[in-house]
């Protein structure tokens, strides 16, 4: 994946600059932590990106930030989100489920997405969209399990060094089953907020789950539902939020 998108993920890391100048002088080591942590959950995923590093030409400390952007603009900016994020929609119609995504992400990525299909040392194979330097498939993707999933980036004043998201993305794409996915997604060690679009081939059943590294709240829509990018589960949604990009980004 490195090698073959190398210029893809050349072209994207340009634009990181900023948190690699962050990483570059956090007195706290943040970075150092949360990969500490995540090799210690996940260590067969940090090899594997540090092969995308390898393949791509980029150092590795610099491509494991950029898995961390999420968690470094939680950090430096208290929890305030920059850019509009995705919308789920859990559509019931009749006896037939669908889980709908509109993946919003910055315009620099238009024209460096890539589709990757793999097989894990696990068995599992997974079909998934994929960021340029990203631990793989964060976009949309199903697997061999049956089980399928998008995210969406929420809002929440929470963060401590732990998993980064996208990696706990990556590792739900392993789960031989539906809780185990949920139980992936909700790994006591995460570092940052998140929500979840998770399904199941196998019964038919669409769960919504949001995250926080304290706490986390499952539903099972039995109607159309839909999510964007503010927590509305209890007891997650009684946790203060950025506000002001709730109104961007959530709107009716």
């Amino acid at each position: 994946v490195g090698s073959t998108f190398k210029s893809n993920i050349q072209e994207i890391s340009k634009r990181y600059e900023d948190l690699f100048e962050y990483v570059d002088n956090d007195s706290d080591d943040n970075l150092g932590a949360c990969l500490q942590i995540t090799a210690e959950h996940y260590p067969e995923i940090v090899e594997e990106l540090r092969g995308i590093s390898d393949g791509a030409g980029i150092r590795f400390d610099r491509l494991f930030a950029m898995n961390m952007r999420a968690e470094i603009d939680a950090l430096k900016a208290q929890s305030k989100e920059e850019n509009p994020g995705c919308s789920a929609i859990h559509l019931i119609a009749e006896d037939k489920k669908y889980l709908l995504q509109n993946e919003d992400a910055s315009a620099p990525y238009v024209g460096n997405m890539y589709v990757v299909k793999a097989t894990t040392p696990k068995g599992i194979t997974f079909v998934g969209l994929c960021y340029p330097g990203i631990a793989l498939a964060n976009g949309p993707a199903i697997t061999s399990a049956g089980i399928m999933q998008t995210n969406n980036a929420i809002s929440g004043h929470r963060y401590k060094k732990g998993i980064p998201r996208t990696i706990v993305n990556r590792a739900m794409l392993e789960a031989p089953t539906l809780n185990d996915a949920v139980r992936i997604a909700a790994h006591p060690a995460r570092a940052n907020s998140y929500h979840h679009n998770i399904g199941w081939v196998e019964n038919q059943r669409l769960l919504s789950v949001e995250v926080v590294p304290d706490d986390y709240a499952v539903h099972e829509a039995e109607t159309t539902y839909v999510h964007t990018n503010h927590m509305i589960l209890k007891p997650t949604c009684e946790l203060p939020c950025d506000l002001e990009y709730v109104k961007k980004s959530s709107l009716a």
